[in-house]
């Protein structure tokens, strides 16, 4: 928790809100909540213009100013984009990169999507438990065993997977506690949980 005053008051401003990154209670000062949303918003307007988001089926106040807005995405109490879920949106085309840069991404979701996505820069994404993929367009997951530890469940079933082996990488993520992977035509040994 957090408070400017580092403790709760009974003033009108004065209780502790909740914040996900602040290391010890009584924190003055929380990073989600004074970190400047320009960022995030860039991001997932990018996000939006990269994959036909004038085309989308859902796109409530996508674009507008305040992202924890946008339909699809959850903010923390702070402010802080920490979930994508655009399951069956319509998106089209490959998801920009730069979404792994949102600092407080826990989850991300783009089922039911035909879209491709790169996982180069995968790592910067420090605070990812939960990536799913199923029914889109991904091709590959290279790169995806930069994946930071705190990744615990991966879903990438009914993809368009080029390699028919069941991807090595995989073999790198030694965190995870559910991995998906069905109904994509892999043969071979799965990777050790």
């Amino acid at each position: 928790t957090y408070n400017t005053l580092g403790r709760a008051t009974s003033e009108d401003d004065g209780e502790c809100v909740e914040c996900e990154s602040a290391t010890f209670a009584g924190a003055v000062t929380c990073p989600e909540a004074t970190e400047d949303n320009s960022r995030e918003k860039e991001i997932l307007d990018g996000l939006y213009i990269a994959t036909a988001g004038d085309q989308w089926s859902k796109v409530v106040n996508w674009t507008e100013t305040n992202v924890c807005s946008y339909e699809g995405i959850v903010c923390s109490d702070g402010g802080a984009v920490t979930e994508i879920n655009v399951t069956s949106f319509g998106l089209k085309g490959e998801i920009p990169a730069d979404i792994w840069e949102l600092p407080s991404l826990r989850k991300v979701d783009f089922s039911s999507n035909v879209v491709d996505l790169s996982f180069e820069g995968i790592e910067k994404a420090t605070n990812l438990k939960e990536l799913i993929m199923s029914d889109a367009d991904l091709t590959n997951v290279t790169g995806i065993e930069k994946a930071p530890p705190s990744l615990v469940r991966l879903e990438i079933k009914r993809n368009s997977f080029k390699e028919k082996e069941i991807p090595v990488e995989l073999f790198s993520l030694v965190t995870l506690k559910s991995l998906l992977i069905c109904f994509n035509g892999f043969s071979g040994k799965s990777p050790p949980l």
